[in-house]
């Protein structure tokens, strides 16, 4: 899909409520913030960020930063995480003046390569340092960029949680899945951006904080923190009478939800649905209670909203997360153990099992009777009793 201004549904040129800021890294997040750009987010900023000096010629409409110049002489940086956290760092400067002002930096990076990979917990970090909210959006590879590339990804993303406020992860994977190997390689990254930017302006959504029920940036930032195990985001639309029961069934069959088993396993989700003029609170009611029912152990936090050019639609964006909040974890009921006795029981539990004891052998040696020494012994059997067992029988102790 090639989206252009003007052409999209829910072209958004409201300014929102927040200063977002909005940075792609690397050749897959800048081509993601050249699209939004060019549709309207209503963000205060769009940057593409890349040693490649190439690739920025490709972008249009986003602002272009080109770093790392010295060390990568305007190419690619090679697959290299390490060159690109070098790289970003390197132009510190150069983006704080760039984030200045910013209270929500929306940073998305293409996992898996090097700029993307390496840079984007190091700029997360000069983000936050500069007193910003950090939401990091990360594309993961397909599998057939190889393992190395995925084990890369997966290492760039434990380091974004790490740095970030929130992460949302999106796998390119499920969208080959979804679509099949028969369409051409365009079509499917194509369609790969198509679901980033539907994801993301249902983000823009919530951050305008103009719905009938709303839930901005602090309810987001409480669905997503602490929990690393896994976030998802997905949307989708539905028209007709059946539109609620049609919209859950689209965000089932959503690449990104695995065929639902993402909503069932759930800890936390947050629901943003729009609406036009004639949305019904039976609409808004009969939609959260099908996604109740897929997750009713998880933590719902719903916003909704009426757009004009919603009528006889509804559109909905999910934001799930996996992982229990330090707060929600319970302590053991496992009794107290002082630390001496604990220690002292602690090896044969290890053990499992009891072991032979050895023992050094005592050396006992007989001594004299004293004074009892002319007296008459006591004799039973043909022994002298008045003489210990162990020296008549001629034991050896241990």
């Amino acid at each position: 899909m090639n989206f252009a201004p003007g052409q999209h549904p829910r072209e958004q040129a409201t300014q929102l409520a927040v200063n977002l800021q909005v940075v792609g890294l690397g050749g897959a997040g800048g081509n993601v913030v050249d699209k939004l750009a060019a549709i309207g987010l209503g963000a205060s900023g769009f940057v593409a960020v890349d040693t490649d000096a190439q690739a920025l010629q490709r972008i249009v409409m986003a602002q272009k930063v080109a770093v790392g110049a010295k060390r990568t002489r305007g190419l690619g940086c090679g697959g290299d995480p390490d060159l690109g956290r070098q790289c970003i760092e390197s132009a510190k400067r150069a983006m704080c003046k760039r984030l200045e002002g910013a209270e929500v930096l929306l940073l998305i990076a293409g996992m898996g390569g090097g700029l993307g990979t390496g840079a984007a917990s190091a700029l997360a970090t000069i983000a936050s340092t500069e007193g910003a909210l950090v939401l990091g959006l990360a594309l993961m590879p397909f599998e057939c960029e190889g393992r190395r590339r995925m084990e890369q990804a997966n290492a760039g993303l434990a380091r974004l949680r790490e740095a970030a406020d929130a992460v949302i992860c999106l796998p390119n994977q499920h969208v080959l899945e979804l679509h099949g190997e028969n369409k051409s390689a365009q079509e499917t990254f194509e369609a790969a951006d198509a679901l980033v930017l539907e994801g993301v302006f249902g983000i823009g959504r919530l951050l305008r904080a103009d719905g009938l029920l709303t839930a901005g940036l602090a309810d987001l930032r409480a669905v997503l923190s602490e929990r690393h195990e896994g976030s998802v985001l997905a949307a989708a639309e539905a028209e007709g009478r059946k539109r609620h029961r049609e919209l859950l069934d689209q965000l089932c069959a959503h690449p990104f939800m695995e065929k639902g088993k993402v909503l069932k396993e759930a800890d936390a989700l947050l629901v943003s649905l729009v609406g036009g003029l004639d949305m019904s609170m039976a609409d808004v009611n009969r939609v959260t209670q099908h996604i109740g029912a897929h997750c009713p152990e998880a933590e719902l936090v719903l916003s909704a909203a009426v757009e004009p050019g919603f009528k006889d639609k509804l559109g909905i964006t999910v934001i799930t997360a996996r992982g229990k909040k330090e707060s929600e974890i319970k302590p053991s009921q496992e009794p107290i153990v002082p630390v001496s006795q604990s220690e002292d029981n602690a090896e044969p539990k290890a053990r499992g099992r009891r072991q032979k004891v050895k023992q050094q052998e005592l050396q006992l040696q007989a001594i004299s009777k004293g004074r009892f020494e002319k007296s008459e012994p006591t004799l039973y059997g043909g022994e002298d009793l008045d003489v210990p067992t162990f020296i008549r029988r001629s034991l050896l102790l241990k």
